[in-house]
């Protein structure tokens, strides 16, 4: 589309606004091969385009993205095969049939054939002719086949049979070149810089690039004004282009807003649906796609300017690491239920079938999200001088030192694995990286085919040796074996290349009469590393007899292949998170010692028997944990020392302290968790050496997973033995302690103490426990005390008076709960809620949820903690408030299948603590928020014109906790509010 003008002018006299009126006139693009723009993206379909006597069955697919130019390829192909093109609507088996069986055809937009019965037939049956003829079939789609939905399956079939070329969003390189063809083509003047200014802030596609340049014309021609930087940055304010990689927001249908700041606002205004959206079922969120779009919130800290660059790449390992765990465990048990046929619907409804399928779109976006959000990092990080090189990169120089360091540090854990007759396909292991070759040998044509297993001994990143100016520079492993392949096969060269990646079914079965349950799990983890194929990562481009052996030796369908434009394996980028550059990581951080236990001379015995403590970790140091368990093993007075361990660190200084405190005499009973997933191998060694030290280490339950996190030290002061407990909310784990937010209480508090002695009784025993004090315990007590409460804020509602629930926890799904947190919000109760994953319960809709606000903060720590307020008759904050901490998410699993804690609060200053100053600031924090909508989207509201948003991070970081300071700083004010009563 061309724009030009008419401008009409109005005397002053007739207060009128001068007017700009925009006339647009159709604009025929040019399809000549000149003017088509080759670069790093596309260059290899251009190659492959030409190359028409090696496609299979004597067909192409070719997919890209709006504006890619796939027309624009097929419209050059066409005039150079002198072909025919149809438009979807014109294809059929009566016009096709009007051309001679050598005449090449290309078929534009097969998306929009796709749900045509009688097309989808025609197509199908072209298939199979062309097949056996010498012409060629040329087939574009904005879609790959895998994404369309045919009525025909033999059509589906037979389509992902076919070569498909994929034309990814451009990088930097391509879309400098496009912005500076479209401003040629509308003949608008431009600098280098502007349209590096333009690369460097805009989204990356296609489509975006040409309506950001139809903007700037119109912005341009109605101002009269040159293009400049601040038109763009206007257009990218308004939302006219979005950035590149982030989750889909739908805005303005299904949606409440409302403010971020829950401690200072009022509630959004519900949303009004009709009664069919929300009945039975339907008043849920899917518990997996809730989790992808956590997942999307992590990957958009990766995207996010305001996050130190390498902490950006720490985020964008993470999801990614997520990523696969989630497919190794959750989508693998779906897939196992699928296979069965016999299944409940979860939930919202939904039978797994229906919920992989809907796993697997959002999967796919979400891949293609990180891959162009790594595009982007690596451009930066190439700018601030640390750069990722391809083998074709290397200089002389480079070779050299790559030979001396593959000789001596690679190639004597690498294992070539032929593939013949000879040497069967090997097993790939769990989360094996694998190059799989293709070479020949020049002097007599000879072929080989071989595996080369990426080792996980190595780092992913091999360190070059600095630039020039002082570069931090790498080369990917794989690349480095591709470099000297020459070193493993001697003579021989490559032909053709693919990286592939496997993920396996990670859950464990165990047997419910297994004698031995060390052994059983330690058969059980061997079983894990063979579980079957759920995944496989295949590099984009790969279509030759590699592609076809590695399917089906791994028994793994095309339908289900997932093909990479880029980097497999993101969870690796982790390695790129240097120390030695300050400049690109968050300032340094020092968590606190509590001025109360330096006042007692670090004992923290004196300090917790003066007055309860309450740390929150990271901000107050892990150590105090550690400490408290080493002085209770060096202290002659400690009698007994007991201690739940669900994930701790690979060298444990909790286990270490333990084990001395068994050498030295004293009673250690230590339960270990055996099904804490990931880290079964890691729990079976630490109990061994609990063991070889003389504690009683027990398992636990089969049916039941030990969560709750308690250490209880009895100790003989004067003619008494007092219980000093320590209840978590997080694992007794060093190093996540120094990125997850916790909560620790430490107290000698008496009945406490008997209900940690009642838990652990439970654990060893099987002691029911009876009569509990000030603690629930699940799978007993803790869901009915947990309903009984927020029935307790329904009834005070009812007969009107304040009801209000403040609550933070990790995950919100359990449906019991849900239905009664929505039945108290109709009577009227205020339900403000901090999740940070996993939320099945849908807010802020008007008879079911009106009064129910969600947010997740996702920031520099993760949050972890859990803890609930409920008024009691009462405003939030108040004295008279119920307070909790616990271990247990509201999940059916912590509620009904794990052993968790409730632990309630009673000391004045911990309950102000944990009201008026962390939760508090997770309700107020603005930064790192994101509310969740009606419709299960999540909108960040930061304020672009607030620069100091509050963030509940960084107040935590500079303000210590109430319950933690010594006599010095009892004085200072550092609650967010006051309770009222």
């Amino acid at each position: 589309m061309v724009f030009c003008t008419l401008v009409r002018r109005v005397s002053k006299a007739s207060r009128k606004v001068t007017s700009t009126q925009i006339l647009e006139f159709d604009f025929k693009p040019s399809y000549s091969e000149a003017d088509f723009i080759i670069a790093g993206s596309n260059s290899n379909l251009w190659d492959l385009l030409q190359d028409v006597e090696n496609w299979p069955d004597n067909r192409f697919i070719l997919v890209g993205p709006e504006y890619s130019g796939k027309t624009h390829l097929a419209r050059i192909w066409e005039i150079k095969n002198k072909a025919h093109c149809f438009e979807t609507e014109e294809f059929s088996a009566e016009e096709y049939a009007k051309f001679p069986s050598t005449k090449s055809i290309v078929l534009e937009n097969l998306e929009r054939l796709c749900g045509n019965r009688e097309q989808e037939e025609d197509l199908f049956q072209f298939c199979d002719t062309i097949s056996k003829e010498s012409r060629k079939f040329l087939i574009t789609s904005s879609l790959d086949p895998k994404e369309l939905e045919f009525i025909k399956p033999d059509l589906r079939s037979r389509l992902l049979g076919t070569r498909i070329g994929k034309i990814n969003q451009p990088d930097a390189k391509l879309l400098s070149i496009l912005y500076s063809k479209l401003f040629s083509d509308k003949q608008i003047s431009y600098t280098p810089d502007l349209i590096q200014y333009l690369v460097k802030n805009s989204e990356r596609s296609f489509s975006a690039a040409h309506r950001m340049v139809e903007n700037l014309d119109k912005m341009s021609l109605i101002n009269r004004k040159p293009v400049s930087k601040k038109m763009i940055r206007e257009l990218i304010k308004e939302g006219a282009v979005k950035k590149k990689g982030t989750k889909e927001e739908i805005v303005l249908k299904n949606t409440t807003k409302g403010s971020s700041d829950f401690l200072n606002s009022e509630y959004p205004e519900a949303l009004e649906v009709s009664p069919s959206e929300i009945e039975g079922p339907k008043k849920y969120f899917n518990r997996e796609l809730s989790w992808l779009n956590f997942n999307w919130r992590v990957l958009e800290e990766a995207q996010n300017p305001d996050v130190p660059l390498l902490e950006r790449v720490r985020f964008l390992s993470i999801s990614a690491t997520n990523f696969d765990e989630f497919y190794s465990v959750r989508v693998a048990g779906l897939m196992e239920l699928a296979s069965t046929g016999n299944y409940p619907p979860g939930t919202d409804g939904r039978l797994p079938s229906e919920q992989l399928i809907e796993i697997e779109k959002e999967s796919r976006k979400l891949m293609s999200a990180q891959i162009d959000t790594w595009n982007l990092i690596r451009e930066e990080m190439e700018d601030v001088g640390i750069l990722i090189l391809e083998r074709e990169q290397l200089t002389e120089d480079d070779r050299n030192y790559l030979d001396t360091k593959f000789i001596e540090d690679v190639f004597p854990v690498l294992t070539p694995l032929a593939i013949d007759p000879a040497h069967p396909f090997p097993f790939i292991p769990n989360a094996g990286f694998t190059i799989a070759i293709r070479l020949e040998r020049p002097k007599d044509k000879k072929q080989l085919s071989a595996l080369l297993p990426i080792p996980v001994q190595i780092n992913r990143f091999v360190s070059l040796p600095d630039g020039p100016k002082g570069e931090n520079r790498f080369i990917p492993l794989e690349e480095l074996l591709l470099e000297k392949v020459h070193f493993i096969f001697p003579d021989y060269k490559i032909v053709e290349n693919c990286i592939f990646r496997v993920l396996r079914d990670s859950d464990l079965e165990i047997e419910e009469e297994a004698e031995d349950l060390v052994r059983e799990f330690e058969t059980a983890l061997k079983r894990r590393r063979r579980g079957e194929v759920i995944q496989v990562s295949i590099s984009q481009g790969s279509y030759g007899e590699l592609r076809k052996k590695v399917l089906t030796e791994l028994r793994f369908s095309e339908e289900k292949l997932t093909e990479i434009p880029g980097m497999i394996g993101m969870a690796d980028l982790g390695e790129l998170v240097l120390e030695k550059r300050q400049d690109l990581l968050w300032p340094k951080f020092t968590p606190r010692v509590p001025e109360r236990v330096k006042e007692h001379s670090d004992d923290i015995f004196a300090a917790v028997k003066s007055k309860d403590m309450l740390l929150h970790h990271p901000y107050e140091t892990f150590d105090m944990v550690i400490r408290f368990i080493r002085q209770a093993a060096q202290d002659h007075n400690v009698v007994a020392i007991k201690q739940t361990l669900y994930r701790t660190s690979y060298e444990s200084p909790i286990v270490e302290a333990l084990c001395e405190a068994a050498e030295n005499g004293k009673s250690v009973t230590a339960l270990v968790e055996l099904k804490a997933r990931f880290d079964e191998a890691a729990n079976i060694r630490q109990s061994r050496a609990l063991e070889r030290a003389g504690a009683h280490v027990v398992y636990g339950f089969i049916n039941l997973k030990t969560h709750a996190k308690v250490s209880s030290v009895i100790r003989r002061e004067g003619n008494q033995l007092i219980t000093y407990t320590h209840f978590g909310t997080g694992n007794y784990h060093p190093i996540t302690a120094r990125v997850y937010t916790d909560v620790s209480l430490f107290t000698c508090d008496e009945a406490l103490g008997r209900d940690g002695t009642k838990l652990f009784n439970y654990v060893s025993g099987y002691a029911v426990p009876d009569k509990l004090e000030s603690l629930s315990i699940s799978p007993f007590n803790l869901r009915e005390t947990l309903q009984s409460l927020i029935a307790q804020e329904t009834e005070n509602a009812k007969k009107g008076k304040p009801a209000q629930i403040w609550a933070k926890m990790n995950a919100l799904i359990d449906p019991l709960v849900i239905d009664s947190l929505y039945e108290a919000s109709q009577a009227g109760v205020k339900i403000s809620l901090v999740v940070r994953g996993i939320c099945g319960l849908r807010p802020g809709i008007k008879g079911l949820s009106e009064n129910i606000r969600v947010k997740s903060i996702v920031g520099r720590f993760l949050e972890h903690s859990r803890l609930f307020c409920f008024s009691n008759g009462h405003t939030l904050p108040s004295a008279k408030a119920r307070i909790f901490i616990s271990s247990a998410d509201w999940m059916e699993r912590n509620l009904d299948r794990r052993v968790e804690t409730l632990v309630e609060i009673k000391n004045d200053t911990v309950r102000d603590q944990i009201m008026s100053q962390i939760v508090a600031a997770n309700l107020s924090d603005q930064e790192q928020s994101w509310i969740l909508q009606p419709n299960g989207n999540y909108i960040r509201t930061k304020n672009e014109a607030n620069a100091n948003q509050f963030n509940c991070h960084t107040f935590f970081m500079e303000n210590p906790s109430l319950s933690g300071r010594g006599s010095a700083g009892a004085k200072k004010e550092i609650r967010l509010i006051r309770p009222k009563d």
